[in-house]
Protein backbone atom coordinates (compact mmCIF):
# COMPACT_ATOMS: atom_id res chain seq x y z
CA UNK A 1 0.00 0.00 0.00
CA UNK A 2 1.38 3.51 -1.04
CA UNK A 3 2.32 5.50 1.66
CA UNK A 4 -0.39 8.40 1.96
CA UNK A 5 0.68 10.75 5.25
CA UNK A 6 5.28 11.71 6.18
CA UNK A 7 6.71 9.12 3.74
CA UNK A 8 4.04 10.08 0.84
CA UNK A 9 6.34 9.72 -2.30
CA UNK A 10 9.02 7.13 -0.70
CA UNK A 11 10.31 4.36 -2.10
CA UNK A 12 13.74 2.95 -1.61
CA UNK A 13 15.73 2.56 -4.49
CA UNK A 14 17.53 -0.17 -3.76
CA UNK A 15 14.58 -2.60 -2.63
CA UNK A 16 11.59 -0.75 -3.28
CA UNK A 17 10.33 -0.75 0.28
CA UNK A 18 8.14 2.06 0.89
CA UNK A 19 9.18 2.53 4.93
CA UNK A 20 9.99 3.08 7.69
CA UNK A 21 13.23 5.06 6.76
CA UNK A 22 15.90 6.52 9.29
CA UNK A 23 15.80 10.14 8.85
CA UNK A 24 18.02 12.78 10.32
CA UNK A 25 15.75 15.45 10.99
CA UNK A 26 15.02 19.12 12.91
CA UNK A 27 13.40 19.14 16.20
CA UNK A 28 12.80 21.82 18.81
CA UNK A 29 13.41 20.61 22.01
CA UNK A 30 13.15 21.64 25.77
CA UNK A 31 16.61 21.59 27.52
CA UNK A 32 17.25 21.19 31.37
CA UNK A 33 20.29 19.70 33.13
CA UNK A 34 18.78 17.10 33.65
CA UNK A 35 17.65 16.26 29.91
CA UNK A 36 15.50 17.17 27.29
CA UNK A 37 11.24 17.16 26.87
CA UNK A 38 9.94 17.35 23.18
CA UNK A 39 7.89 20.73 22.55
CA UNK A 40 5.94 19.40 20.61
CA UNK A 41 6.91 21.15 17.45
CA UNK A 42 7.01 19.49 14.02
CA UNK A 43 10.11 16.99 13.17
CA UNK A 44 11.38 18.89 9.67
CA UNK A 45 13.74 17.31 7.23
CA UNK A 46 14.89 18.69 3.61
CA UNK A 47 16.25 16.73 0.15
CA UNK A 48 19.48 17.09 1.36
CA UNK A 49 18.92 15.10 5.23
CA UNK A 50 20.25 11.81 5.36
CA UNK A 51 17.90 8.76 4.87
CA UNK A 52 18.48 4.93 4.88
CA UNK A 53 15.62 2.13 4.64
CA UNK A 54 15.31 0.11 7.72
CA UNK A 55 14.58 -3.05 5.38
CA UNK A 56 17.78 -3.38 3.91
CA UNK A 57 20.45 -0.83 4.89
CA UNK A 58 20.47 1.52 1.55
CA UNK A 59 21.91 5.00 2.63
CA UNK A 60 21.55 8.50 0.90
CA UNK A 61 19.77 11.46 0.92
CA UNK A 62 16.01 12.11 0.78
CA UNK A 63 16.02 13.02 -2.45
CA UNK A 64 17.37 9.62 -3.62
CA UNK A 65 14.22 7.67 -2.05
CA UNK A 66 11.75 10.26 -2.83
CA UNK A 67 9.36 8.77 -6.28
CA UNK A 68 11.73 6.29 -7.15
CA UNK A 69 11.39 2.92 -8.55
CA UNK A 70 14.28 0.72 -9.45
CA UNK A 71 15.93 1.63 -13.11
CA UNK A 72 14.49 5.09 -12.80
Amino acid sequence: MANENCLKGFRCPSCESEGPFKIEARVVVMVYDDGTVDSGYDTEWDDDSHCECFDCGKYGTVKDFTNKKKGD
